[in-house]
């Protein structure tokens, strides 16, 4: 009771003991920040357009482990996102497709592909935000066929289109501030 009074005079919070009703337990789970690594080169000007922007992830061992793993184990609860960071809102008439691993001489397949990762789209929204897309299943699926294995450099490709492709958009182009990889597992 006096250490409450005491800060209640101070206005600083007290510092609960270990083992006392207030202090959080040691076997709470807390939210880990997640793992996080670079695409290179981000495009000029930070936006994508009808031309694809295409970004090579920076490798290093614990990458490599993480892509193993998710090609090796089809059951592994396991997730490797692509998160676009602060992209501004899109063209209703529009998306921003993205690809994994497609080939240079078809960056951006027409129609369903093995390489398409999926779509983004702001819907509605008319402040910049956060988008994510889970790249795990469509490497499984590209492993699974033998388009890609995890030793293999992981190329990422963005481009701007139309949401309907009977519709034809401008030629328009979407900003953002960053595109990175993360998963939650442990370096």
């Amino acid at each position: 009771m006096l250490v409450a009074s005491m800060a209640i005079l101070t206005g600083e919070r007290p510092i609960p003991e270990q083992g006392s009703e207030l202090a959080p337990s040691p076997h709470v789970a807390r939210k880990q920040e997640p793992v996080v690594w670079k695409l290179e080169p981000l495009p000029d000007g930070k936006r994508v357009g009808s031309t694809p922007v295409t970004m090579k992830a920076k490798k290093d061992d614990s990458l490599n482990a993480l892509l193993a793993q998710i090609s090796e184990d089809p059951k592994a609860n396991l997730s490797l996102r692509i998160r676009l960071v602060g992209m501004e809102p899109t063209d209703s008439k529009a998306v921003i497709k993205v690809f994994v691993n497609s080939p240079e001489s078809d960056p951006t397949p027409k129609g369903e592909s093995a390489y398409l990762v999926g779509t983004i789209s702001s819907y509605g929204k008319k402040e910049r935000g956060d988008y994510v897309l889970d790249l795990a299943p469509p490497l499984r699926k590209l492993h699974e066929r033998k388009l890609w294995g995890p030793r293999d450099s992981l190329i990422i490709r963005l481009v701007y289109a139309a949401a309907n492709p009977k519709r034809p958009i401008d030629d328009a182009s979407v900003g953002f501030e960053n595109v990175r990889l993360e998963s939650d597992v442990m370096r």
